[in-house]
């Protein structure tokens, strides 16, 4: 499976800001690890908590342009749709 990613990555707090942001609605505070622990178990360990760090270095060493360098911007044109 192929898989393309923006040229700047997005922390799961840079994330849920800006989906909020995106659908207007207020992100209060985040949901403790051990509350996803205890409601999914090693899946959410493994799906919501932990992360991955990509790059799209032969995009990025293409000179490629992206349409939503942002999580922002991505998630804006993504809803708009």
């Amino acid at each position: 499976m192929e898989a393309v990613t923006g040229p700047t990555p997005a922390l799961q707090e840079q994330f849920t800001k800006a989906l909020g942001s995106a659908l207007s609605r207020p992100t209060i505070f985040p949901v403790p690890g051990f509350a996803i622990r205890t409601l999914f178990g090693d899946l959410g360990d493994e799906m919501l908590l932990s992360g991955q760090r990509v790059l799209p270095t032969k995009l990025l060493d293409a000179a490629f342009e992206f349409a939503a360098p942002t999580i922002d911007v991505g998630l804006e044109q993504a809803l708009a749709e």
